[in-house]
């Protein structure tokens, strides 16, 4: 019997499953809602009421996707685990350009009357009745959340534990990659510094920029490993100001 994990890993390269293509981000759940032997009430049919998606885009405002749509005030529905192919993949298309975004996945099961929910592997459930999320305070079958105190605590969306909760920060640098594509093709084509002497394109201010640019994006991703945000956050900035100076 497997315990459930919500992971958007790829179990086949390793990876973290989010892409950027044309101004869309995909990110691909790979939680084992499907496993043959999971733990009791774990199945992928429990797992019929509760998904959320939230994207903190860089300007700090929040896009929700919910299936519980409209009701929770959501952006746009997300489809349940339950009948669903797996893996499940979320495509959002976005509009607010360079810089981090913070994606959070919750994926939940539903209390069963049926099931012996044991303590030791820390389930949480979201009661369908009233609409809360529940964590199992001791072993518990057929002991209903919203009476049962002894039983099941209530919490809060946020508190609940990483077996359910994934947080995942990227940063995304498509602008300033199409950019620097775009100064490179200036340098050379526009300001025909093709076939220059090497101080003349060195002394060109669209090359030089490029170099700015190509340095910022690959940096990024090293800074990410640490956690260097802030240092990220002014890398950010100046691809912005550098392609405000080009009209882009």
């Amino acid at each position: 019997m497997a315990n459930f994990q919500v992971t958007i890993t790829n179990p086949t390269t390793g990876l973290v499953d989010i892409t950027d293509l044309n101004d869309v981000l995909t990110l691909v759940d790979h939680s084992n809602y499907d496993d043959a032997a999971p733990e009791a009430g774990h199945n992928q049919a429990d797992f019929a009421d509760l998904r959320k998606l939230k994207i903190v885009l860089p300007t700090g405002t929040t896009y929700l996707f919910s299936s519980l749509y409209p009701t929770d005030l959501s952006d746009i529905t997300l489809a349940v685990p339950a009948g669903a192919a797996l893996p499940m993949s979320t495509a959002y298309a976005y509009t607010a350009g360079d810089g981090k975004y913070v994606l959070t996945l919750y994926t939940i099961p539903t209390w069963g009357t049926g099931y012996a929910y044991l303590v030791a592997t820390a389930p949480y459930v979201y009661y369908d009745v009233d609409g809360k999320y529940y964590k199992c305070l001791q072993n518990s079958t057929a002991n209903i959340p919203s009476s049962s105190p002894t039983y099941w605590e209530a919490v809060t969306l946020d508190t609940l534990s990483a077996k359910y909760r994934l947080v995942q920060t990227i940063t995304i640098t498509s602008d300033a990659e199409e950019v620097w594509a775009r100064l490179v093709y200036i340098a050379n084509c526009v300001n025909l510094k093709i076939g220059c002497y090497g101080e003349e394109l060195f002394r060109d201010e669209a090359w030089l920029d490029s170099v700015k640019l190509c340095q910022i994006t690959a940096t990024i991703p090293v800074l990410m490993k640490v956690d260097a945000w802030d240092e990220i956050e002014s890398n950010i900035n100046l691809s912005k100001q550098i392609a405000a100076k080009y009209g882009y």
